[in-house]
């Protein structure tokens, strides 16, 4: 009897042990929660703060409709704030890249962040203080590009949608936004085939014959071949450019060259030609792109003979292959 007692007492001890650690770990976890919603409260005030601090000694703040974002100088640092004003204000350092087009003021850290549009008067503003901090400026000097996933591996790409942005107008020295390791890189070359997709329907009339319709030519160039007795054909084409890859030579500030693709249209490739092509390298483009447009205009030229596109549609084309 005296053992079953002993057993019970043990038990109770035992549980009223636990419920006491079990009270004391409680009263820690409690004593944690409040001590750190004291601590964000402290930090929220400080960085509001600070904020306003900041706000009332900057010469420009651009500021989103809701207030949620702003570019504000001091005497000495560039800042930058993407979430609530409560947020730390983000020094921004001199290897950021800032741009402004269409009267939009943005930064590009590792992508394009568009802040947001201003008037002229505040435009000219930034444009001109910006010009005492150690920052670049371009207007219409990037453009967004697609690279394939094997060159943004190999470019060591956070991801394949990217920006190119010049960081030097003399040299046409350029960035990659998606490559955190800042490379510059020089474009040496650039080869590009644009493929077409021709869209088209014939509608037969008559007692006999066949009629071909919804087909597509992959490529500018291909053949309907039909036979029919007593029809009166009618045939409606769409020809519309599709996606295809570019291959591009870099060579980074390391003098290594890669060749890499992007995926990209026929403007967006003028375009890089003209603002991205070293100038040592952009007499033999044009000369290749010359002869490049030259042989597709070759190619539009048999479509029209075999009445497979129109007069109007090849003029177009043709208009559209020689603007360099």
């Amino acid at each position: 009897m005296d053992h079953e007692i002993t057993y019970v007492q043990n038990v109770i001890d035992v549980k009223s042990c636990i419920r006491e650690k079990l009270n004391v770990m409680f009263f820690i976890i409690f004593i944690f929660i409040i001590g750190l919603c004291g601590f964000l409260i402290y930090r929220y005030k400080v960085n509001k703060n600070k904020f306003n601090k900041i706000m009332e000694h900057a010469t420009v703040g651009a500021f989103n409709n809701d207030g949620s974002a702003y570019i504000a100088f001091d005497e000495e640092n560039v800042y930058s704030n993407y979430f609530d004003n409560g947020e730390t204000p983000r020094k921004i350092k001199d290897t950021v890249f800032y741009f402004a087009q269409d009267n939009t003021i943005g930064i590009i850290l590792d992508q394009i962040y568009p802040i947001t549009k201003i008037d002229n008067n505040l435009r000219n503003q930034f444009l001109e203080i910006l010009k005492n901090y150690p920052a670049s400026l371009a207007t219409g000097n990037f453009i967004q590009v697609t690279f394939g996933q094997q060159s943004a591996e190999e470019l060591k790409l956070s991801w394949t949608k990217a920006f190119l942005y010049k960081t030097n107008s003399n040299t046409k020295k350029f960035r990659i936004t998606a490559d955190l390791s800042r490379k510059e890189y020089t474009l040496v070359n650039i080869d590009f085939n644009p493929k077409y997709a021709t869209t088209y329907n014939t509608v037969t009339q008559g007692r006999t014959g066949s009629a071909i319709a919804g087909g597509l030519l992959a490529g500018p160039a291909g053949a309907v071949i039909g036979s029919a007795r007593k029809r009166k054909s009618t045939t409606t084409t769409s020809t519309k450019e599709k996606p295809s890859y570019a291959m591009m030579t870099l060579i980074d500030n390391d003098g290594n060259s890669k060749d890499v693709a992007i995926l990209t249209y026929q403007s967006s490739v003028n375009f890089i030609r003209v603002k991205f092509l070293s100038r040592e390298n952009q007499i033999n483009s044009k000369t290749s792109m010359f002869i490049d447009s030259a042989d597709e205009i070759a190619k539009f030229k048999k479509l029209l003979d075999t009445n497979a596109i129109t007069q109007e549609e090849f003029e177009a084309k043709k208009k559209q292959l020689l603007k360099l």
